[in-house]
């Protein structure tokens, strides 16, 4: 990236031994490599016991875990990422529930602003005994400056099932 600020005509040797600059190679950087950017902000939260809602009713997923947060842009009393940074992120969500049978379905949305950005489901096996299962969903956006993102999950067997189970359920999001 940084090499084709300097690729001119002008540019033919070095000044210790007359080395000539090649372009098309690879180079190893030593020391610190400064002005390449980053994945931040970025952030990681997760929820620590289940949440339960009503069949066929979006919730968003209620974090109390805060793994990291590099520039202290989610909101965990909001359960919200607002990375006041413009840019392209990668958002991504997951959902476990170790209840579903009889075809019942579990769903994982990233929503941005209030509104659904990406969705996936999951559909559990026609038995009538309960299943773990998982589904995740992965967003690629570009925010402004004043966007956010949150994680809601829907459950379609019953009221008072559990959308989320423990450790399987995690947000996090980064800059790319």
């Amino acid at each position: 990236m940084a090499l084709s600020k300097i690729d001119t005509p002008a540019l033919v040797a070095d000044a210790v031994d007359n080395t000539i600059l090649d372009v098309a190679s690879d180079f190893a950087f030593t020391g610190t490599v400064t002005g390449v950017g980053g994945n931040t902000p970025n952030f990681g939260a997760k929820r620590s016991n289940a949440q339960t809602t009503n069949i066929n009713t979006w919730t968003k997923v209620d974090f109390n875990i805060e793994m990291v947060d590099s520039d202290g842009k989610f909101d965990i009393s909001a359960d919200r990422f607002t990375p006041t940074v413009a840019g392209t992120y990668i958002i991504h969500g997951q959902l476990g529930n170790n209840n579903l049978y009889n075809q019942a379905s579990l769903e994982v949305a990233v929503y941005k602003n209030g509104s659904l950005l990406a969705m996936s489901e999951i559909i559990a096996n026609n038995s009538t005994s309960n299943r773990n299962y998982t589904v995740n969903v992965t967003a690629i956006d570009v925010a402004d400056t004043n966007d956010y993102y949150e994680l809601y999950g829907r459950q379609q067997l019953g009221n008072g099932v559990a959308i989320t189970e423990g450790s399987r359920n995690i947000f996090l999001g980064y800059k790319i």
